[in-house]
C-alpha cells in the first residue's frame, strides 16, 4: 500500500471519503522516527496528528519511560522530548517528523 493510499484510508477510516465535504480541513500525516514509517493519523495540523497518534497508541515506541523523564527534565533537556495525547505523555522528538499526505481528496 503507497503512502498516499495509508492517508486516503485514515481519512476514510474517521468519514472523510475522497471528493466528500471536510469542513475542519482534516488531512492525514505520516510520522517517521530515524527508522521509517512509524503511524499514519489524521489531524487539522501537526499537534493535532502527534496528539492522536499517541491517544491511539501508535507512538508507544516513543514513550519515555519514568526515569528518562525524570533526568531529561531535571537537566533541563526540554528539546529532546514534548507532551502530546489527551494525557499530556512525553515523548522523543530528537528523531521525529511529520509530514502532511498529499491525498488528492480533500
Amino acid at each position: 500500500m503507497t503512502l498516499q493510499q495509508k492517508g486516503i484510508a485514515a481519512l476514510t477510516e474517521i468519514g472523510y471519503a475522497p471528493n466528500s465535504y471536510n469542513p475542519h480541513g482534516m488531512v492525514a500525516w505520516v510520522i517517521s522516527n530515524e527508522f521509517g514509517e512509524v503511524a499514519v493519523t489524521t489531524g487539522e495540523c501537526a499537534q493535532d496528528a502527534l496528539d492522536n497518534a499517541v491517544d491511539d497508541g501508535l507512538l508507544n515506541s516513543e514513550l519515555m519511560n519514568a526515569e528518562d523523564y525524570k533526568e531529561y527534565n531535571d537537566n533541563g533537556w526540554h528539546d529532546s522530548y514534548t507532551y502530546a495525547g489527551n494525557a499530556s505523555e512525553p515523548i522523543w522528538t530528537e528523531y521525529l517528523s511529520i509530514t502532511e499526505i498529499d491525498t488528492d481528496i480533500v
